[in-house]
């Protein structure tokens, strides 16, 4: 016996599952930009730690740059006092 309903039900079904779908991906798009731009955001972060840990850096190098001159300058007994404070303090080993 033919129904004229017999076809109308898989593609009603057909359509939902499809609506079901593009919501679904439209949930997953929506949640792929939140999660890019959280990304985004963590990774300017980093860059600016980076940054300031670089400047840091190029500032402690030209501080142990000056040392290091004046340090050439002192005569051997200076140069052992020095020494000896580091080690007592606990920089040097």
């Amino acid at each position: 016996m033919y129904s004229p309903n017999t076809k109308a039900i898989p593609l009603l079904t057909v359509n939902q599952d499809e609506t079901s779908l593009n919501e679904k991906v439209k949930e997953l798009e929506e949640q792929n930009k939140t999660s890019i731009y959280i990304i985004k955001g963590k990774m300017e972060e980093k860059d600016e730690k980076v940054k300031e840990l670089e400047a840091k850096y190029q500032t402690m190098n030209g501080v142990l740059q000056s040392l290091l001159k004046s340090i050439s300058s002192v005569d051997e007994s200076g140069k052992q006092t020095i020494a000896k404070q580091l080690i007592k303090e606990g920089i040097f080993q």
